[in-house]
């Protein structure tokens, strides 16, 4: 077999045998294939890290406090300053030769702040942490929501799956009873009744591709990632060590903030306190009038700064204050953290420990139904029998696919909650997970 095709500008034909037409239909199918290949859950989380906006904004934040650290520690150095005054002199003054003008250049030293410039620099370093600290923060709750997506599409495809097959089981039985209507063995209500059941199944179905296409559509938006095949959930490993709740409390990029943000108070304080007290400093002028004279000027003094009306006092007991309100917002953190722990952790350990028992019911059901059709037709059960007996099998399969999904939920977000995002699929990989 041979196919011409003709070149749609020069004319010329090309010829393509039987064998050509199907190597190329084999690449073809091959592309797709890797096209649609089910694309892992590190996949979308490693992914999100690059593309989401939130940690963009976060990364930002560093860069900003960088920058702050290098002012701050500037502070050492002297500090040039212009003045430009206009003035009203009198007609006898020989500097100013009857125009009003004065131009003062200033470079002043400090010499002894009272640790007022050390504490700006640990202030501007503790800046730097915790936006640093902000940053784990929120890669760690942008993972949580890829997770959550992740999980939302590929639980939806997996019950999905599960009513498809009792869809094409409802069907089936449907075909059957139709033609048991027709030889008089059956009465046409069980065809009613296998109809609203196959009603429902189709209800049932439409209900998880909308949820599916609905999580698929968010974890693009939080990946940038196309999600094409929803890959076939794996049997979870029940013996997979999970990290304890001292190795979450250690790495927990929140609690890391809040305390950060105490010191960042605390090193505010200093700074506000250190205002208080007389700065030494040497300062040189050059002064020139508009007359030609030039004056030239070493100063060495002490200066104080305590705000307008002995403001200063007022925000060093503000600032103090607000470090007893960021101790107790630390508290509570902590607290949430351990909660959030316990429930994940709690949540694993039943999933695990039932799925031994949602298998052996998916199996005994599986069986079951083959028993009910089997002594439906010596007319020992009755139609209703078979019915249920097929839905009792499709929840028990929805139900093993929950617990699946549980298990998987927990497991990402415990290791989330304990060690950086890019460490969590090597974590998976060590145990074989």
């Amino acid at each position: 077999m041979k196919i011409i095709l003709r070149h749609a500008q020069n004319g010329h034909d090309i010829s393509i045998t039987h064998k050509g037409l199907g190597l190329c239909a084999g690449l073809l199918l091959l592309l797709c294939s890797l096209a649609l290949k089910a694309q892992p859950l590190s996949v979308f989380v490693l992914q999100s890290e690059d593309v989401h906006p939130a940690i963009k904004s976060a990364r930002s934040t560093v860069q900003e406090a960088q920058a702050g650290l290098q002012g701050a520690k500037k502070q050492y150095w002297p500090t040039p300053s212009v003045t430009l005054e206009q003035v009203n002199p009198s007609s006898a003054d020989p500097a100013y030769g009857g125009r009003g003008n004065s131009h003062i250049y200033r470079l002043q030293q400090p010499l002894w702040t009272w640790g007022r410039i050390s504490a700006g620099v640990d202030k501007a370093q503790l800046q730097g942490d915790t936006a640093e600290a902000h940053v784990l923060e929120v890669r760690q709750q942008v993972a949580f929501d890829t997770v959550q997506a992740w999980i939302e599409w590929t639980g939806a495809g997996e019950k999905a799956a599960v009513v498809e097959r009792s869809l094409t089981k409802y069907i089936g039985l449907r075909d059957l009873v139709e033609r048991r209507i027709e030889s008089g063995a059956s009465a046409p209500a069980e065809r009613s009744t296998t109809l609203a059941r196959l009603g429902q199944a189709q209800v049932q179905l439409t209900a998880f591709r909308t949820a599916q296409a609905m999580a698929q559509a968010k974890l693009q938006q939080l990946s940038g990632l196309a999600a094409q095949a929803s890959p076939v959930l794996s049997s979870p490993d029940p013996s997979m060590v999970m990290p304890s709740l001292q190795d979450v409390l250690d790495f927990s990029p929140v609690l890391k903030k809040s305390q950060l943000q105490i010191e960042l108070a605390q090193a505010d304080v200093r700074v506000r306190r250190a205002q208080g007290y007389p700065e030494a400093y040497a300062r040189m002028e050059h002064q020139r009038y508009p007359a030609g004279q030039n004056a030239h000027r070493v100063f060495v003094g002490v200066q104080s700064n305590f705000g307008a009306g002995l403001s200063n006092l007022d925000e060093v007991a503000a600032l103090e204050q607000r470090i007893t309100s960021l101790r107790e917002d630390a508290t509570a953190k902590k607290m949430e953290v351990t909660q959030q722990y316990t429930s994940q952790n709690l949540s694993l350990q039943q999933s695990l420990q039932s799925m031994p028992a949602l298998q052996a019911n998916v199996d005994s059901n599986t069986e079951s139904l083959a028993s009910m059709e089997r002594q439906f037709l010596t007319g020992r059960r009755s139609w209703i029998d078979v019915l249920n007996a097929v839905r009792e099998l499709t929840q028990a399969e929805l139900d093993l696919v929950d617990a699946k999904l549980m298990i998987w939920r927990a497991q990402w977000q415990l290791s989330l909650l304990a060690m950086p995002v890019s460490e969590v699929p090597r974590f998976f990989e060590k145990t074989g997970s």
